[in-house]
């Protein structure tokens, strides 16, 4: 019988899991991460992202800007000039990710 959290104890490979406090997919933090206490792997790392605006499903990998653009079209048809403004990530978070990787 397999588990996520079987399958993160036995991975010989770091684990960086990241959950939003109001993840609207899973209704607040994902099942895994209310699970981290039963983790052993010294290899796995959790990161709950709770800053107000950058705490959903995948809005904490977009940078300010992406975010306050979103904002600005929320529920319209996008007419965006900047597609890459749009879709921007949040540069200090993946340096953080690519931080634990390199470990």
């Amino acid at each position: 019988m397999l588990s996520a959290v079987k399958g993160i104890d036995t991975s010989h490979i770091p684990i960086l899991v990241l959950s939003g406090t109001t993840d609207e997919f899973y209704g607040g933090v994902s099942s895994i991460y209310r699970q981290k206490d039963r983790i052993k792997n010294p290899r796995c790392r959790f990161m709950l992202m709770d800053k107000p605006g950058k705490n959903g499903h995948y809005d904490y990998l977009l940078s300010d800007e992406a975010i306050e653009l979103r904002a600005k079209y929320s529920g319209e048809e996008i007419k965006v000039d900047n597609i890459q403004l749009y879709s921007a990530i949040d540069i200090d978070l993946f340096e953080e990710i690519n931080s634990f990787l390199e470990l």
